[in-house]
């Protein structure tokens, strides 16, 4: 059992090391966002403002708490290093949960552009989000916006992490004709 130990040890130090892995500080970087934030939404402006500071686009995940495919992609696909090195050094990461339920103070809310109701929660913030930016309410989804507020590229659940990848090539190579 030790030597079983020691084998895996060994092949997990050599399988993080090498010029073209991710360092494990970026990997945690990504990981720390966890992909749940209680409580977190953002000010579309506020965050294409940053991407005009950055000359990053905007990579939107909208997942949600219950959703079994959000988590194996989160596992499978998001926590691949190369695609968490391109995620990380190549856009702003937004992670948005659908169904978070943190209520929102009775001064702060804001009525929804789509429903003409009252948003009470976080989730349901994200929601308007989400249909505001990719006209879409599934998840898990991804969506890749340029600082014009122009949509790059979007894709659902993808198991397949060369998929995945080529999704986010084909949004940096789209963003480049983007003027920060």
């Amino acid at each position: 059992m030790k030597r079983l130990f020691k084998l895996l040890l060994i092949l997990l130090i050599f399988s993080c090391a090498g010029s073209n892995d991710v360092r494990l500080q970026d990997y945690y970087e990504l990981r720390k966002n966890d992909f749940f934030i209680p409580g977190f939404t953002v000010d579309l402006e506020e965050i294409v403002e940053k991407s005009k500071l950055t000359g990053k686009p905007i990579l939107f995940y909208f997942n949600s708490l219950g959703c079994v495919n959000c988590r194996k992609m989160e596992e499978r696909v998001l926590g691949n290093r190369f695609i968490a090195k391109t995620i990380v050094e190549n856009f702003l990461f937004i992670p948005l949960v659908v169904d978070d339920r943190t209520k929102i103070p009775v001064d702060q809310r804001q009525q929804s552009r789509f429903s003409k109701k009252m948003m009470r929660t976080v989730g349901t913030v994200n929601v308007d989000l989400a249909i505001e930016i990719c006209k879409c309410g599934s998840q898990p989804y991804f969506s890749v916006v340029n600082a014009e507020k122009e949509t790059l590229g979007a894709i659902g659940y993808t198991p397949n992490k060369r998929t995945f990848f080529q999704f986010l090539e084909s949004s940096i190579e789209k963003d480049k004709d983007t003027v920060y």
